[in-house]
């Protein structure tokens, strides 16, 4: 008489086939989590250079002067959030009419904001360029 069920070789077969898969499974955590961090991470970035961009914006075009506008630092805490990760720099450009950089004002400015940051053992960085005119 033959009874119904799993042998002990068919269950060993079934958990080692489990094991694998799950295995492989648990091995996509650690890379989601590190993308996370990095969309993370960027997004913060974007706003850092937003928020300076738009600082510059509301000025006139005349206190607007070239050279670099705000160095390399930590980037302030002004709006009560932690952002000791992130640097940023400002800087302000004369473009000609060719929208290369030029030694005298012709109507024409960059505005380049740059934000850094380090994961772990590489550093990153943000940009945000955009032009201001004389009206």
């Amino acid at each position: 008489m033959r009874r119904r069920g799993f042998t002990f070789v068919e269950l060993l077969i079934a958990l080692s086939l489990f094991s694998v898969g799950m295995l492989s499974i648990l091995q996509i955590f650690p890379i989601n989590r590190r993308l996370l961090n990095q969309s993370s991470y960027q997004t913060d970035a974007a706003f850092l250079a937003e928020e300076q961009m738009e600082t510059l914006r509301s000025l006139a075009y005349s206190a607007l002067t070239a050279g670099t506008y705000e160095a390399k630092a930590t980037v302030p805490n002004s709006t009560g959030t932690v952002y000791s990760l992130f640097q940023r720099s400002t800087t302000i450009d004369y473009i000609n009419s060719s929208y290369a950089v030029s030694g005298t004002d012709t109507g024409l400015k960059r505005l380049t904001v740059t934000v850094y940051w380090s994961e772990g053992s590489v550093n990153r960085s943000y940009v945000l360029s955009t032009y201001d005119y004389n009206k």
